[in-house]
């Protein structure tokens, strides 16, 4: 995936990509963590919650870079105040629209260092069509031989994209193999929805 740096990235929307089918997200209970246990550090699930997801589990490299347990916290407790509406509002539209979201951030490391990171956001549902999950990842876009060992003090939000060129849709980066989730039977309802989806993300500096 071009889009992507991270192998963390790459591996985690491939196999989400395999396991959703023809859908635009996989079902919860089709996730099977020993199929990507190489990257289950430094993943994440978020729960659909009042205008604010919030962390069921999270990887131990997750959780180490902020240096401590982030089950249970908002998604917003990641970022600092005057930067976290617009990811929290990305990670809300992800899972009510069913669109596959790469986040790019600028992590600040308590040595002075910085560091360009990947988090990847990716719906998934717990039946039928009802998406309130995110399978998520976070990962340093660093060569393979050096590792992040210092906790974050802070994270920026500085972009995103939605993963996938346009399908049939006006929005931009829509996904596109498989059927567009936003290919509605009612065409006036999927029109709304790409407005709804195209405002958010260009708020958001998608590209």
């Amino acid at each position: 995936m071009a889009d992507m740096h991270t192998r963390t990235s790459t591996e985690l929307f491939t196999y989400w990509n395999t396991i959703r089918g023809a859908e635009a997200g996989p079902l919860r209970s089709a996730i099977e963590p020993g199929e990507i246990r190489h990257v289950l550090p430094d993943i994440f699930i978020l729960e659909a919650a009042e205008e604010n997801p919030v962390f069921r589990l999270a990887g131990t490299r997750v959780c180490s870079l902020f240096d401590r347990e982030l089950r249970g916290l908002p998604f917003s407790a990641l970022w600092p105040p005057g930067n976290r509406d617009e990811p929290v509002s990305i990670a809300s539209g992800v899972m009510r629209y069913s669109v596959p979201t790469l986040l790019n951030l600028t992590g600040f490391v308590r040595d002075g260092r910085t560091l360009r990171m990947e988090m990847l956001l990716l719906p998934v549902r717990s039946s039928g069509r009802t998406y309130d999950r995110l399978l998520g990842s976070l990962s340093p876009d660093m060569p393979a031989n050096e590792v992040c060992d210092k906790p974050l003090c802070s994270i920026r939000f500085e972009r995103s994209r939605i993963i996938g060129l346009p399908a049939r849709s006006g929005v931009p980066g829509q996904i596109a193999s498989g059927e567009p989730h936003l290919a509605a039977d009612d065409g006036d309802r999927a029109s709304r929805q790409r407005s709804t989806i195209a405002a958010l993300l260009k708020r958001a500096k998608v590209f």
